[in-house]
């Protein structure tokens, strides 16, 4: 990393703790899950990047499935649109950001234990019946984002039984010339580290997001074809993440 990305990145970061702290402070006063919105598009901007926005987002309530390729996802869809997250029950270990998606009402899912699904799946619908939008990874695990990987269909299981349509989007990153690569700089995938990568993702001079919301939603009484059928969806309105030449 050059001098001059070792400076944005140590600008950058004490911008984004910065803002956190600012919001944070005010959430924890207002409890407004709106709050998580400013948030994000402020956290997007400290970092250099830029949302585009393809269709319209879901209004809420809505459960809204997407290709997973970073936790810079999280932002990029809060971002769109209001929501909570079910993220893997690692995810609230994390120091600081555990914390913050713990008390900000984010939903953890222990994937080791097939019983605690049925627990998620429930919770999932407690939120949707109040009002919420509730975004799910469905493939399970981020990628470098060459292509979407199969989805669980145990997220599935709620809305199959409900009859609640499913809505999609895709994610598709991309950084400048002479960039570093977006399946590296900001795809965290593999073995990456969190500390490391955070830091090269805060060193970019720029990126940009592209939030494709699909036309239409998937619904269905059988959550393994419903399954198969978001997927369809979100590969239609996919873009593999690249770095522009």
């Amino acid at each position: 990393m050059t001098p001059v990305a070792h400076a944005r990145a140590l600008a950058r970061g004490l911008g984004l703790a910065l803002w956190t702290a600012a919001l944070y402070a005010v959430f924890s006063l207002t409890r407004s899950h709106r709050l998580q919105h400013t948030w994000a598009r402020g956290v997007l901007r400290v970092l250099g990047g830029r949302a585009r926005v393809r269709g319209a987002p879901p209004a809420a309530p809505f459960v809204l499935v997407a290709n997973h390729v970073s936790y810079v996802d999280i932002v990029a869809l809060l971002a769109c649109a209001p929501c909570t997250f079910v993220a893997k029950s690692e995810v609230a270990g994390w120091p600081l950001i555990g914390r913050l998606a713990q008390s900000t009402g984010h939903l953890f899912v222990q994937r080791e234990r097939r019983g605690d699904l049925p627990r998620v799946v429930r919770e999932i619908e407690t939120r949707l019946a109040a009002g919420e939008g509730v975004a799910i990874f469905a493939e399970g695990t981020s990628s470098p984002g060459e292509r979407v990987l199969p989805f669980h269909s145990s997220f599935f299981a709620g809305p199959a039984r409900s009859g609640r349509p499913v809505h999609c989007a895709s994610l598709c990153y991309t950084t400048p010339p002479g960039a570093a690569p977006a399946h590296l700089a900001i795809g965290w995938w593999g073995d990456m580290t969190l500390g490391d990568h955070l830091y090269r993702l805060l060193g970019l001079p720029r990126f940009e997001v592209a939030v494709t919301f699909a036309e239409k939603p998937v619904e269905g009484p059988d959550r393994k074809d419903l399954a198969r059928r978001a997927r369809a969806r979100v590969e239609s309105c996919f873009t593999p993440t690249l770095s522009r030449a």
